[in-house]
């Protein structure tokens, strides 16, 4: 799984998609190809959330080096 922190407004914004968007997945995007897609089971308040699933460790190596950036 990856942990990801997000800014004070990066949180508030993380938190409203992802409490219109409970129960559905949500695409992650880099240079227009998606990373990763996973399913959003609540509301992710407090600025932090991890992404977790059948993703191999080169799927989260690719995944956080395109989030680094």
């Amino acid at each position: 799984s990856l942990l990801i922190s997000f800014s004070q407004s990066g949180a508030e914004k993380w938190a409203s998609i992802t409490k219109k968007n409970k129960g559905r997945n949500i695409a992650i995007l880099f240079d227009g190809k998606v990373l990763a897609a996973p399913r959003v089971t609540e509301e992710i308040k407090g600025g932090k959330c991890s992404i977790s699933g059948n993703y191999s460790e080169a799927d989260i190596n690719q995944l956080k080096a395109a989030l680094d950036n």
